[in-house]
């Protein structure tokens, strides 16, 4: 593919989903780091993210080969282990709910490990494969500009 010119909504758009991963990386960090990392699978998220991070703003900067492949693969293992990570946060909150003597109810939900950011996580690997899959990616001769001021189309030489 071609080299980027100027800023079209596509570049926007893996940076954003940069800039949203690296808030969900402090977030899980923060967590992970308070229950002292007890489980040796919570390092998975900790230290992933940060590759997709840097895959989704090395592609902002550079469309090539590497940074399309490197990118693909990371937000598809992004999305089986968001889901998968939901998946042992809700066995975490019924391990909590009967360690607790409670019912499995909003208290445990709110008292155990929160099912819903790794679903957060896949969601936003998610949007990344859709942004990456958007017709957008395949236009070569066509460049959406995204400026504060309009949205245009410009046609790019051949």
């Amino acid at each position: 593919m071609s080299a980027w010119r100027g800023w079209p909504f596509e570049r926007f758009m893996y940076f954003f989903i940069g800039l949203a991963l690296l808030l969900v990386w402090a977030q899980v960090s923060l967590f992970h780091g308070r229950t002292d990392f007890r489980d040796p699978l919570m390092w998975i998220p900790v230290v992933f993210v940060p590759l997709q991070i840097a895959s989704a703003w090395l592609l902002t900067l550079w469309r090539g080969r590497f940074s399309r492949g490197l990118y693909i693969f990371s937000q598809y293992v992004g999305i089986l282990g968001g889901l998968y990570g939901s998946y042992l946060h809700y066995q975490g909150v019924i391990e909590y709910a009967a360690g607790e003597g409670i019912p499995l109810g909003a208290q445990a939900f709110m008292g155990g490990p929160p099912v819903l950011l790794p679903f957060l996580f896949a969601c936003v690997s998610l949007l990344g494969v859709v942004t990456y899959s958007w017709p957008w990616s395949s236009r070569r001769d066509q460049e959406i500009t995204l400026h504060p001021w309009e949205n245009r189309r410009t046609e790019r030489a051949a």
